[in-house]
This record gives structure tokens, C-alpha cells and sequence, in this order.
């Protein structure tokens, strides 16, 4: 073959390479072009009229709520007025002190429960009963006497009021009253209900105004004067020449541009009105019309890269062959026979047909080594339901062993540090070194296919060894040398430190489920032994005597230590508390710790005098925090911290000048909490100071009102109880500390902790 000719193949397999590129160019472009019409009618055509009807959606939306918001205040004024204790105020001509008192009650549960009630009110022959508000609204007594009068019955009316601190704000009232029984009006803050009826927390919020029968305005979404002004004004022309009804939409005479969106609704008779400018439709009709463009552009070139792509992968093989023959004719310079190029084209073909069964065998093996994990992962979880037969059927057509001839153990190979190994890797290099590490182990330990192992997550390996008892590799002190040896590798190639784990021989394969829980739990014990450490099952588990009163000795002189501000005492007593608990189970250390630290967090409450706990401090925190510690050191220094904390701020209240009569309403409040009488009045008269000084007081070093802190510290011991004596009855709970009223104390208890006290007790109860 001559040079000349060479060339020409080449050009041919060039001209090949364009014609397959312009084939595929062409089918991307006829994609786009198909692609582009369908989303111009899916987005493009977006009339006004469709602007407007998804609008209409959101108004919808807001009617639904406000009605619900409107609605709830009804219900409420419906229930007090039920209520047994309302019917005997309001029927006794002296109302007597039990109804009073369980009137109150029930109307404070409704303030806590309800945010967006602001006040209620109870009237009797004219005259005002009780007054409860939660917002700190000021209101003349005449002036609700005179609303009440000319209110009807269940009829929403919105009106302006101002707080203690002077600042105005709009709030809707409902009255229900009979002439007979009185009246109870109740007021919602016009704030807390906009945010639920037009999402004003989220980003789309609804821009409208809803209007009663009469015409004013019941909420909005915005009460800017000019605002409030240019919806009453579209809502006058719209009812201009006729009332409106159904739905629809009309332009409003204005020099904005304005288009008057509305919905009427029969019952309640309300108008819901938004106000949307033309240059936000046209803008919105651009939006999507410059998204159509966006998308079809990237679109675009994605199948031209994708084009050239597929192209060269069919041009490549091609040129293979001509580059092969050119090369041949320009080493000989004379033509080849037809059957030297005919046996160099099955030469090329047999070597791709190669190529092609290697990879495709390299598929087959990832997909038996992800069916062999998947079903370690299965024997692991559930061993113990499925049927032993089965068991050892599927691990040898798995090809997880090969042979069921000697026992097996469980290996657990746990890394340390854990929360730093995740810092310092991303998810693909962890997995990377995790299996690496996977094989390395089995390498080291000499096992052949009858051993596996399974990557179960980020922080842990599980192995499934298959061990001949007479072989010294699998005898304590064999495979003691084997992993530490491993562990030096380990460090040296990745910084990777771990603790082994290490199940009894079992046979029965049945058992693999309970063998890798005692293997993983026997890592657990790293907290007494050290980390880096082979740990055997039947070495660590621990079947301690009862040794109560010695811990309950120590965790007294601890919280003594704290007070007294004794430190060298406090480490000692630290140091006699973990070893008197590594006497114990892993699981058992852990509760008694994470309780010690929460006794010693609630004297950190007691002494800064915070209303409600930090999410760091409660119980569930604190044990999923010793759960991650992996030394008695890392313990001993959380302990320090503890103290340290505590310590600071019990010599801040002391050098604090107000110090000896906080010390004692202290005191006070702590020895009578139990007392539901007790109160500021009474105890201003023990320490012989006037009520309003020691208002002062409690509000300037507490922070807070006295009724805010004997709440604070009742719900502080109601969470101890509930911890330290699982036998004790909520209600015998709530009784013990001072109230009488399960309503009340479940809806302070939730809002102070986000839950219930028979959530928190079950919460507790599943970490232990």
C-alpha cells in the first residue's frame, strides 16, 4: 500500500468523524427546537389572565385562614362562656373565691396555649369582673364597658390599642353574650394572626386586605396609612354601582396602574381584595419568557458537548485501524497483502473482544461483592429470624465462605476520634481508607476466602473471620500482635487510630446478630481500658456487686464540693467517682454520669436563675454526650468544665451588692416552692422589706418577675423528679411542687421545655 493511499484512508476516516458529528449536531438541535415549543406553551404563553387566577389561589388561602383565626377567637369566647365556674360567677350576686380562682386558672391555660389571643375579659351587669391580658395591653375600663354595649353578637370588630410601654396596634375583638349572663370578649393581636394568615415568616408572603360585610378592613397585610388607603379606595370603586360578588378582576382609576384582584365570600360575608400593578405581570411574563431562553440555551450546548462526545467514541476505534495501517505502510513502503490486512483487523478485534470480557467480569465481581454485603448487612440485623440452613446456604453461593467447617468470631474495628476523622475527610475518602483498611486487616491476618468483611458505616468495620482453633493467628495473643501491628500500620498510612472489638466463638450462624453486638458494645469499654486496645467480650462485660451507697456518698460530696466552692476536694471526688463506676456496665456508667452532670448543670440553673434550660443542659444532651466519650480523661475534663462554669458565676452573685437578700428570697422560695401560697407579698413580709423594693430586687439580679422564677425553679425540680424517681405519678409530680392544676402545669411545662412531661419522662426513658 502506497503513502498516497494511506493518506486517503485517513481522509476517509476523517470524513466518517464529521459525518457522525453533523448527524448528531442535527438530532440535538431538532431536540431543542421541540424542546422550545413545548415549554413557550407550557410557560411562555402566561396571559394576564393566568396571572390572576393563580393570584386568586393565594386569596383563597388567606380567607381560609383568617376565617379559621376569626373562628378559634369564637370558640374561645364560646368555651369560657360554658365554662361550670363562668356559669356560677356569673349567676351567684357574690361570686365565690373557688370560681374565681378556676375561672382564672382556665383563662391563663387559654393565654398560654393561644399566642395570638392578646386579652379576654369578663363583664357583668355592666360592669368589668376580670380582666386577663398576655400582651400587656392598657384599656380603659369605660371604654370596654361602652364597646361591649354596642357590639354584637360574635361579630369581629377592629379597633387600636396601646401597650404598657405606649406604642399602638391593631386588634380584633369577638364578644359572645347574653343579656342574662353576662359577656366575654375576647381580643386577638392582629399581629400574631398576620403572620399565620399571610406567611409573613416565609418568603412568599400574600399581599391582600379582607373585608367585612360593612367594609372595613379586618386584617391586611400591610397597615401603612397610604397602603390601608389605596385598598379602601379600589374596594369604594369596585362596589361603586352595584355590590360585588363571585370572583373577578378590574382595573382600578389610579395613576398606578393598579388591577383590583377579588374574591366574595357568602359566609362570613367577606371580600378578600389584593391589589397587583400591570409592570409586575409584565415583568413576571419577561421572568419566564428569559427562563424559556436560559434553559434551552444550556440545553444547547450540553448536546453539542454530548454530540462531540459520542462521535469521537465511534471515530476512535476507527482511527485505531487506519493509524495501524498507515504506520505499516510507512515502515515498508510497499502494499500489504490482503490477507496480512485482513489477519491484523482480527487481530484488533480479538483484542477489543478482550477488553470487553475483562470489564465485563470486573462488573460481575462489584456486583456479588455488593449481594455479599448486602446480605452481611441483613445477617447482622436480623440473624436471629431467619433460618440456619438458609443461613449457611446463602454464605456459600454468596461465595462468603467456602466452607462451614470451623467457628466463627465477630471483629469490630471501631476509629477513634471519630468526630475529628469526619472533619478531616469527605464521604468518598473515608470510605476510601475504611476499605482500605478492610483489606489491609484481612491481608494481615492471613485469611483467605473464608473470611469477609462489611463497611457499615463512616465510623466502624465488621468482620466475619472464620477461624481454625488450633491455629495460634486466632488465639488472644496472636491476633493481640496481629492488630496492634495493624494499628501502627494503620496510623502510619492514614492517621487512623481505632479499638477492636472482639465476639466469643460461635458456630451457630443464627447467632451473628447477638456476636456483633457483643463485639461492637465491647468497644464501648474503651472508656476504662484506653483507647487503641483489642478488647475481648468475655473480658470487658462486668457483673459488679451492688455498690449504691458508695456512689450516692460521693455524688453527695461532689454537689457539696460545687457549692462550697472546694476545688481540690471536687477533683478528688471526681477521680473516686470514675473509678467507682468503671466497676460497673458501660451502659450503667453512662446514665449515672449524664446524671451527675445534669444535678450539677441544675445548680448552674439555680445560681444564674434562667428561665428556661439551654438545649445543652437537658438530660438527653448530656447522656448522647458522654455516649461519644472515649477516656476517663476526656470525662474528667468535662467534669473541670462543669465546675469552672458554676464556680464563676456563684463568685459573681457573691460580690454582687444585693447578694445577702437575693441569697435569702432564695432561700425562702427554695424551702416553700411546695406551697402554692406562697407569694411576693408574703415573703416581702418575712424579710420586712416593702413589696415594691423587692419587686426591684428579684427583677434587677434574677432577671425576671418573681411569679417567672418560682415557675422556673418548680419546673426545674419537676424535671429532676421526673428523671430520678420513674415510679412517681405526673400528677403527684405537679402536687408536689406546688400546683393543683394539670391544664396549667402540662401547658407551662411544654412551653418552657417544647415538650410534655409524659414526653420528656419517655424520652428519658428510651435514652436509659
Amino acid at each position: 500500500m502506497t503513502k498516497a493511499r494511506a493518506s486517503k484512508e485517513k481522509f476517509i476516516a476523517n470524513t466518517f468523524f464529521i459525518k457522525l458529528l453533523l448527524i448528531y449536531l442535527g438530532t440535538a438541535v431538532m431536540s431543542v427546537l421541540v424542546l422550545a415549543i413545548i415549554m413557550y406553551y407550557w410557560f411562555g404563553n402566561k396571559s394576564t389572565e393566568d396571572i390572576l387566577s393563580m393570584n386568586r389561589l393565594n386569596l383563597s388561602s388567606v380567607q381560609a385562614k383568617g376565617n379559621s383565626a376569626i373562628s378559634n377567637a369564637e370558640q374561645i369566647a364560646y368555651q369560657i362562656f360554658k365554662h361550670s365556674e363562668y356559669q356560677g360567677l356569673m349567676r351567684d350576686e357574690k361570686p365565690s373565691v373557688p370560681d374565681l380562682l378556676n375561672t382564672s386558672k382556665f383563662i391563663d391555660t387559654i393565654l398560654l396555649t393561644n399566642e395570638e389571643v392578646a386579652s379576654i375579659y369578663i363583664i357583668k351587669n355592666k360592669q368589668m369582673m376580670m380582666e386577663k391580658t398576655g400582651r400587656g395591653i392598657v384599656e380603659k375600663e369605660s371604654t370596654l364597658l361602652e364597646l361591649a354595649e354596642s357590639m354584637g353578637n360574635l361579630t369581629p370588630v377592629v379597633r387600636s390599642v396601646s401597650y404598657i410601654t405606649g406604642e399602638s396596634a391593631h386588634v380584633i375583638s369577638v364578644m359572645f353574650k347574653d343579656e342574662e349572663t353576662g359577656a366575654v370578649l375576647v381580643t386577638l393581636d392582629s399581629e400574631q394572626v398576620k403572620k399565620e394568615v399571610f406567611n409573613q415568616d416565609e418568603k412568599n408572603t400574600a399581599a391582600a386586605a379582607i373585608f367585612d360585610s360593612k367594609g372595613q378592613i379586618l386584617l391586611s397585610s400591610n397597615e401603612e396609612p397610604g397602603y390601608l388607603d389605596l385598598y379602601h379606595n379600589a374596594y369604594e370603586q369596585l362596589n361603586q354601582n352595584e355590590p360585588l360578588s363571585g370572583s373577578g378582576s378590574k382595573r382600578v382609576k389610579d395613576e398606578q396602574g393598579l388591577i383590583a384582584n377579588y374574591i366574595v365570600y357568602e359566609n362570613p360575608n367577606w371580600t378578600v381584595l389584593s391589589l397587583i400593578r400591570e409592570n409586575d405581570i409584565i415583568r413576571e411574563q419577561s421572568t419566564a419568557m428569559n427562563t424559556i431562553i436560559v434553559v434551552i440555551s444550556a440545553i444547547l450546548v450540553l448536546l453539542l458537548f454530548i454530540s462531540i462526545i459520542v462521535s469521537k467514541r465511534y471515530y476512535l476505534p476507527m482511527t485505531v485501524i487506519f493509524s495501524q495501517i498507515v504506520r505499516s505502510a510507512r515502515k515498508t513502503g510497499v502494499p500489504e497483502s490482503k490477507e496480512a490486512i485482513n489477519l491484523k483487523v482480527i487481530v484488533n478485534s480479538t483484542k477489543s473482544l478482550f477488553e470487553r470480557m475483562n470489564q465485563l467480569e470486573h462488573q460481575e465481581e462489584k456486583s456479588i461483592f455488593a449481594m455479599q454485603s448486602r446480605y452481611i448487612h441483613t445477617l447482622l440485623q436480623h440473624s436471629d429470624e431467619l433460618n440456619e440452613g438458609e443461613i449457611r446456604e446463602q454464605l456459600l453461593e454468596l461465595k462468603v465462605v467456602s466452607n462451614l467447617h470451623h467457628p466463627y468470631v465477630i471483629l469490630v474495628i471501631r476509629i477513634n476520634d471519630y468526630a475529628s476523622f469526619n472533619e478531616q475527610n469527605t464521604k468518598v475518602s473515608a470510605s476510601l481508607k475504611l476499605n482500605s483498611l478492610g483489606n489491609l486487616t484481612l491481608e494481615m491476618l492471613g485469611c483467605d476466602t473464608n473470611s469477609t468483611y462489611l463497611v457499615v458505616d463512616d465510623e466502624h468495620l465488621v468482620f466475619l473471620l472464620q477461624v481454625d482453633e488450633q491455629d495460634e493467628r486466632f488465639k488472644p495473643a496472636g491476633l493481640d500482635q496481629i492488630l496492634l501491628q495493624l494499628r501502627d500500620t494503620s496510623q502510619s498510612i492514614w492517621n487512623i487510630g481505632f479499638t477492636v472489638g472482639v465476639s466469643d466463638k460461635e458456630e451457630h450462624y443464627k447467632n451473628i446478630t447477638s456476636s456483633y453486638k457483643q463485639a461492637y458494645e465491647a468497644t464501648n469499654y474503651r472508656l476504662y481500658y484506653g483507647k487503641e486496645t483489642v478488647l475481648y467480650t468475655s473480658a470487658v462485660f462486668i457483673e459488679s456487686d451492688n455498690m449504691d451507697e458508695a456512689i450516692r456518698k460521693v455524688e453527695k460530696q461532689l454537689m457539696k464540693d460545687v457549692k462550697q466552692l472546694a476545688k481540690s476536694e471536687f477533683d478528688e471526688h471526681v477521680k473516686e467517682y470514675l473509678e467507682l463506676l468503671c466497676a460497673l456496665p458501660y451502659r450503667t456508667t453512662v446514665k449515672l454520669h449524664a446524671q451527675m452532670i445534669h444535678l450539677l448543670f441544675l445548680i448552674f440553673e439555680d445560681v444564674i436563675f434562667q428561665q428556661s434550660a439551654k438545649p445543652e443542659y437537658d438530660y438527653p444532651s448530656i447522656y448522647d454526650r458522654v455516649q461519644t466519650m472515649e477516656s476517663l480523661a476526656d470525662l474528667s475534663k468535662w467534669y473541670e468544665e462543669v465546675y469552672e462554669l458554676i464556680s464563676g458565676e456563684i463568685i459573681a452573685i457573691n460580690n454582687s451588692g444585693t447578694s445577702d437578700i437575693v441569697r435569702k428570697i432564695v432561700e425562702l422560695t427554695a424551702e416553700n416552692y411546695a406551697n402554692s401560697g406562697i407569694s411576693a407579698n408574703g415573703l416581702a413580709d418575712e424579710l420586712q422589706i416593702t413589696p415594691q423594693y423587692f419587686s426591684k430586687v428579684i427583677k434587677e439580679a434574677l432577671g425576671m418577675s418573681f411569679p417567672d422564677y418560682i415557675n422556673n425553679l418548680r419546673l426545674t425540680k419537676a424535671r429532676e423528679l421526673l428523671i430520678s424517681h420513674p415510679d412517681m405519678g405526673v400528677k403527684q409530680i405537679y402536687e408536689s411542687i406546688g400546683y393543683n392544676n394539670a391544664a396549667y402545669f402540662t401547658a407551662l411545662f411544654k412551653k418552657t421545655y417544647g415538650v410534655t412531661p409524659t414526653q420528656f419522662r419517655k424520652t428519658v426513658n428510651e435514652l436509659d
